[in-house]
């Protein structure tokens, strides 16, 4: 096991009622608590008596996460391709709209381009 010392700059403080302390240091967590403490740490099982408080381990299981990456990913692909889609469908429409209209030597207007798209309205 390495020596090593962890920084003892940082005063202890309160936070949604709760005090706490940015590292473990016996002599400061005994001054807060009013308990005797000794100058090293050990980790305690939960059903032994002196103990803090127990801090539970984190979920270590995967959760949601696959399906929530597989959802972003077909809106990655189904954008792109709707994105075309929409592109093709207005270009035909508009190769539609010049070809009637230079078969016609009329021009359409907005209301009969609208009305061809759309239907007439009822």
């Amino acid at each position: 096991m390495g020596n090593f010392a962890e920084p003892r700059h940082k005063e202890p403080f309160t936070d949604a009622g709760y005090e706490q302390v940015y590292f473990i240091d016996a002599p400061q967590v005994a001054a807060m608590t009013g308990l005797a403490l000794e100058e090293v740490y050990l980790q305690l099982d939960v059903a032994q008596p002196g103990g803090l408080g127990v801090i539970p381990l984190p979920q270590l299981e995967a959760g949601p996460y696959l399906s929530y990456g597989l959802q972003w990913l077909a809106f990655g692909i189904m954008a792109p391709l709707g994105l075309g889609y929409f592109v093709w469908a207005e270009l035909r429409e508009r190769r539609k709209t010049q070809a009637t209209a230079t078969d016609d030597q009329t021009p359409p207007d907005a209301s009969d381009r609208l009305a061809e798209r759309y239907g007439r309205p009822r």
